[in-house]
């Protein structure tokens, strides 16, 4: 008699029952209707286009607007990619047990801060932009070296249940369309202004960081401290 009435669970329970089963589906609605995903997703386009950005103009810049030798662009993407190397696995271990959010909002910053030292490169004289330029690829690097296992391994922690696979896609989407819009979008700046062109990375990457505060709690287990170690 009381087994008939145990057998149904409480109704309030279904909602999320039905919830899990349609996340579980698999289906590109589940993961598109993920609006906490899709929004880290969109927010991670702001890091991939300053990273394709970082060096995919510089040469032009040092030689159409400051009319420099190129071995400045080639020291300067020399030393970044020297960065990238030798320091990915020392920042790698100084995130572990750290926020993620933490890490992102650190390169958001950190691209933001490099940006704005461009935005002056054709108002000073040529050593002074060299400077510059050689500083702002070291900080490039090192903000490429924070938001890239840190974002891939929040993306993998943020995806719908049983829809890893196409929240997967998703993200790798977010990686590869500013990758093939950058150049000719800062082309398109760059005719109109440098300083204009730096400025809108820098406030690009700048708005990065109230989307993360936002996301923190919407995502927490992927964003909240203490995250897990981020393998190198």
């Amino acid at each position: 008699m009381s087994g008939k009435a145990g057998s149904n669970p409480p109704y309030h329970s279904r909602p999320a029952a039905a919830d899990r089963k349609a996340a579980a589906s698999g289906s590109w609605r589940a993961v598109l209707g993920d609006r906490a995903f899709t929004g880290f997703c969109v927010t991670h386009m702001a890091f991939t286009l300053a990273s394709a950005s970082k060096f995919s103009v510089l040469p032009l810049v040092v030689r159409d607007l400051l009319h420099g030798p190129q071995w400045i662009a080639g020291t300067a993407i020399t030393v970044g990619t020297v960065v990238v190397v030798t320091a990915q696995r020392p920042i790698v271990t100084l995130l572990a047990g750290r926020s993620r959010t933490a890490g992102l909002i650190g390169s958001a910053v950190l691209f933001s801060l490099c940006f704005a030292l461009l935005i002056p490169l054709e108002a000073v004289s040529l050593p002074v932009a060299t400077v510059l330029i050689l500083v702002t690829s070291l900080g490039f690097s090192i903000a490429e070296t924070l938001f890239g296992p840190t974002a891939t391994a929040a993306a993998a922690a943020a995806a719908p249940p049983g829809a890893e696979g196409r929240a997967s896609s998703i993200f790798q989407l977010s990686w590869g369309l500013p990758v093939a819009l950058a150049p000719g979008l800062l082309a398109v700046l760059l005719s109109a202004s440098n300083a204009l062109t730096w400025s809108i990375l820098a406030l690009t990457c700048a708005s990065a960081v109230p989307a993360l505060l936002v996301l923190r709690k919407k995502l927490p287990a992927a964003l909240r401290e203490p995250s897990p170690p981020v393998a190198a």
